[in-house]
């Protein structure tokens, strides 16, 4: 009864957080500009790897445009103020924390700003490519955007990766937001570990980090 009184307490609300050794108040307002293309090829990958991992394309209120968004815990918002000093949009609190769970922070944009953001990510060949081209070319016409709302919703359900970038860059972006480093019991030594539903960026990482003489392996 103790622990499911415990999971039930409400955290204090929370009005900013701390990133890169700075205080942001929250909300982190919304920013017109961007400064992607200050990004190197490796800073792009990286982004693109991470949101790939995290990140997600969505229809905003009233099929108007589509919604890029990555979520984090409180803790760990250095990648959501690298997405908002890269594209622009705003840094939210998504939730309040609650029993074990932390609070989490949202970084999110939509709009005109939203589609040159998801231009810039889906100029990388990466899984959410073709969600990302959608949501750059996202029309006002309401059947072209319901049509375009189907589209989006079948891809969600479907394996699409049809290729990721040849660079560590991507695979620490990805790593980054679907990875966990595992302390066997049984051995000395330390195990990587991505999880996902779909085995295809599986296999692409697999035939990449084939190429440094790394040895993995795919399992359910």
């Amino acid at each position: 009864r103790l622990k499911s009184f415990l999971q039930q307490l409400q955290h204090p609300n929370r009005f900013h957080f701390v990133a890169f050794g700075d205080n942001y108040g929250l909300p982190v307002s919304a920013r017109e500009h961007s400064t992607f293309s200050q990004l190197s090829q490796h800073e792009l990958d990286y982004l693109v790897g991470f949101f790939d991992g995290d990140g997600c394309v969505s229809v905003a209120h009233q099929h108007v445009s589509c919604t890029l968004s990555v979520v984090q815990a409180i803790d760990a918002p250095e990648i959501l103020v690298l997405f908002h000093r890269a594209f622009g949009g705003g840094i939210y609190l998504k939730c309040a924390g609650i029993g074990s769970r932390k609070a989490m922070l949202s970084w999110t944009v939509r709009g005109e700003v939203g589609r040159r953001a998801a231009a810039a990510l889906g100029q990388v060949t990466s899984i959410k490519q073709q969600e990302l081209l959608i949501a750059a070319g996202w029309s006002k016409c309401q059947q072209q955007a319901t049509t375009s709302r189907g589209l989006l919703s079948h891809m969600k359900k479907v394996d699409q990766c049809v290729g990721i970038p040849s660079s560590w860059a991507y695979i620490a972006g990805f790593f980054d937001a679907e990875g966990c480093i595992i302390v066997p019991s049984c051995y000395a030594g330390i195990q990587l570990e991505i999880g996902q539903k779909h085995r295809g960026v599986l296999e692409y990482i697999q035939r990449f980090v084939a190429g440094a003489n790394l040895n993995t392996s795919i399992y359910r």
